[in-house]
């Protein structure tokens, strides 16, 4: 087994270009206890704050200090180490060496006080609310909150403190003789009894090295599943991003047991994990279609955990919370979670999963970041076949609608075709023809908000007009959101994923619609790059209107394939990754959104991308590495590319086995992931 975490850097994207960065996160894969330093200021760019505050250990803080008079210390990245199983860091203005590792449930620290001070003490700070301490046995006990809802945490010094003093509200101050002093915590969202046999379980002992050895060799089973060949730093970057996609959801069975904020009780898991902590609308799209390939274990268990929520809850949530699923963004993406799944032969319960998919598609209100039954905005879109837009200055009049979030209603027209179209998928699976039928005919809504006049996706009025004046780049409002999400009508025209086809007829074919995939990407803004980020904070990674910062974007470059001009998604691709993709905290040009932009570089730097979850194939790009390994439990594939990773981004003829692939549209399908078939590419820096 390669040691490949070395090539992990979790400081990449730890300042954002324009919204939230990333964190350095030290945890499993999908561990449930993560940690990563409390830097001055919660929501700036990480990598340029100048202080650390404290380490957050679940429901609890810690910090080592000489001294109360300022906690926070100052810090120098040169003097930090940062990975996915530890982090150590020189604390400067108390001169202390910290470290700290994690298991699933638990984690350790050492704090190097190096010598004694005549002046100062040597203090451990603990912030946590309902303190019990028993000074004779060095433990500690506390609840809190953690990801929001009550979590325990049971805690132990190595050794006994010279003294414990409560300096204020929910803060405690332990004094040490020793130069150096481990801490060790458990947490539970169960009870302090579960917390404490967490620890016993997995940290019975003060030996940070063990707990460090052993979450390294976590990582690298996990990163050699993908084993690469190319320069050094497109591995430090393809490394990170396949860490990240790794992260979430979250496990959160606690050895046969798991608390549910959906029901609000502890349940026995039987066997199958429990897990949660998803955001469908980012991870639809390619990190759920990429964990399906690398854990499909893991991933059944990710559906059963979806389906058990359902049951809890009476829905089927599509931004599964660990404190209860969260009205956000648009769509009913759990449809083509378990669409995707179903077509590439993963197993869960059919019937009861499309029964909560069903549940979604037909009585929930499609509004954007709103839990409500169907209002009559929904109506239309069943009657109509689209999500009807305000008329220009007109007041909202539906009190359902959120009232940042407005409707986005082309951008739901378009999303939910597709979510009814993964319904689609499931309902003939399950045998429910009657369903199948109008759920197909839904899948088709997309094309209702076509204006084929000017070719662009556009919003329509309840009596099915157009709105007059369209803009499609500056129209909307703050993200677009009177008629999309977070992106304009150049990026959301193409957000067609199930009928590709279908889309092209529309433009009056591959010419015109290969035509406006050139356009999109050097089309001025139509305003100062100032102002139209301005109204659309998301749109970061811009490429004329193209924005890789975002979502509904990440298909876009693949379509290229469906105009018989596949060389040019073989070069957007490149160019992406090589502007955008980068070994610095600039590193990720948009939201890492829990996985999903790392997912697609993981996809992409490999060379194939899924453009369409729910269907069992692959649009093949070009990959950045001159040899691909893909070997799993069940997979096995591998990518020969001689010169890829030096500038040959074209394909001049494609493989697979002994069987030759049509470059003019060329794919990979599922099922060959699973034949241990060797992909052989001759790669050229010339498209010609």
């Amino acid at each position: 087994m390669e040691n490949l975490k070395k090539y992990v850097n979790p400081n990449i994207g730890t300042n954002a270009h324009l919204l939230r960065p990333t964190s350095p996160t030290v945890m499993y894969p999908h561990g449930m206890m993560q940690i990563s330093p409390n830097f001055n200021y919660e929501y700036s760019d990480k990598y340029s704050a100048d202080k650390i505050k404290s380490f957050p250990v679940g429901p609890v803080d810690i910090m080592a200090a000489k001294s109360t008079s300022d906690i926070k210390s100052d810090f120098d990245h040169d003097l930090e180490t940062a990975s996915p199983h530890m982090y150590s860091v020189y604390l400067e203005t108390p001169k202390i060496q910290a470290a700290f590792s994690v298991t699933e449930h638990c984690t350790i620290f050492e704090f190097d006080f190096f010598e004694k001070s005549e002046t100062f003490e040597n203090y451990i700070i603990i912030s946590a609310k309902d303190f019990e301490f028993d000074c004779d046995n060095t433990i500690f006990k506390s609840s809190g909150k953690y990801y929001n809802i009550n979590a325990y945490a049971f805690c132990m010094f190595s050794e006994k403190p010279k003294s414990v003093e409560n300096i204020e509200e929910n803060l405690f101050r332990f004094s040490f003789s020793s130069d150096k002093i481990q801490f060790k915590s458990g947490i539970s969202f169960i009870d302090i009894k579960q917390a404490e046999f967490n620890l016993n379980i997995e940290i019975p002992h003060f030996d940070i090295n063990k707990i460090i050895e052993k979450g390294g060799d976590k990582w690298d089973k996990e990163l050699n599943k993908i084993k690469v060949k190319g320069s050094e730093n497109n591995k430090t970057v393809f490394y990170t991003a396949l860490y990240r996609a790794l992260l979430r959801p979250y496990n959160l069975s606690e050895y046969g047991r798991y608390y549910s904020s959906y029901d609000g009780k502890i349940h026995d898991d039987n066997g199958i994990d429990f897990y949660c902590g998803d955001g469908l609308w980012d991870t639809f799209r390619c990190m759920h279609p990429l964990q399906l390939i690398l854990e499909p274990e893991v991933h059944k268990n990710i559906l059963a955990s979806y389906v058990r929520m359902y049951e809890q809850s009476g829905f089927m949530p599509n931004f599964p919370h660990p404190m209860g699923d969260r009205a956000v963004m648009i769509g009913f993406h759990s449809a083509s979670l378990f669409a995707d799944s179903y077509v590439k032969n993963i197993d869960f319960d059919i019937d009861k999963a499309y029964e909560g998919v069903r549940k979604n598609v037909f009585e929930r209100s499609m509004l954007p970041w709103v839990n409500a039954p169907s209002t009559e905005l929904d109506e239309v879109y069943y009657n109509k076949g689209f999500f009807p837009a305000l008329e220009l200055g007109q007041t909202e009049y539906v009190k359902e609608v959120h009232k940042f979030e407005r409707r986005q209603s082309v951008s739901v027209t378009l999303e939910h075709s597709y979510s009814d179209w993964c319904a689609y998928v499931l309902a003939k699976a399950a045998g429910k023809d009657k369903d199948a039928e109008i759920l197909l005919k839904r899948s088709k809504n997309y094309k209702n908000v076509f204006n084929k006049d000017t070719k662009f996706m556009s919003p329509k009025t309840a009596d099915g007009e157009f709105i007059p004046d369209f803009n499609p780049k500056l129209s909307g409002g703050q993200g677009g959101r009177l008629y999309f999400s977070e992106n304009n009508s150049w990026v959301y025209t193409f957000s067609v994923f199930h009928d590709i086809d279908g889309l092209i007829e529309l433009f009056g074919g591959k010419d015109e619609f290969s035509k406006r995939l050139d356009d999109l990407f050097i089309e001025p803004l139509g305003t100062s790059k100032y102002d139209f980020l301005k109204q659309f904070p998301d749109s970061t990674g811009l490429m004329g209107q193209y924005t890789m910062g975002n979502e509904p974007a990440f298909h876009i470059p693949y379509l290229f394939n469906y105009v018989n001009k596949s060389y040019k998604t073989q070069r957007k691709i490149h160019e992406i990754i090589k502007l955008w993709f980068t070994n610095h905290p600039f590193g990720i040009c948009g939201d890492e959104d829990g996985g999903a932009m790392s997912a697609w570089l993981v996809f992409s730097a490999v060379g194939f991308y899924p453009v369409c979850p729910g269907k069992p194939f692959y649009d093949m790009g070009s990959p950045v590495f001159d040899e691909i390994i893909i070997d799993t439990d069940k997979a096995k594939f591998t990518i020969k590319s001689d010169g890829a990773s030096d500038k040959s981004k074209y394909i001049k003829s494609a493989m697979l086995n002994d069987k030759k692939i049509d470059l003019t549209h060329p794919v990979i399908n599922h099922e060959d992931l699973y034949k241990n078939a060797v992909l052989n590419l001759q790669m050229s820096k010339y498209k010609d």
